[in-house]
């Protein structure tokens, strides 16, 4: 895990009420009606502090769960969190 993930880890951990949801309002991200965030390849790859190719290659090995909105790859903010907090993909 890069240094910035780490950071992002222990400011979630240690914060009632902040998780990537909220990092995500603070720089404009978008979010589903629902509430939910949704991040882009891009968006998701700056947060974790890794290459867009790491996302795409955790995808196809079944490590990073995504949907499709509206024809396009999207990750749940709240399956990153949950990342982040477990420490890793694997």
């Amino acid at each position: 895990m890069h240094q910035t993930s780490a950071v992002i880890k222990t400011l979630i951990e240690n914060t009632p009420g902040y998780g990537l949801d909220v990092l995500a309002k603070d720089l404009g991200m978008s979010s589903a009606p629902g509430g939910e965030r949704f991040l882009n390849a891009k968006e998701a790859a700056a947060y974790l502090s890794v290459s867009h190719r790491s996302i795409y290659r955790w995808m196809q090995e079944g490590d990073l769960p995504f949907w499709i909105v509206k024809s396009e790859r999207r990750f749940k903010a709240s399956e990153l969190d949950a990342l982040i907090k477990k420490g890793g993909r694997r």
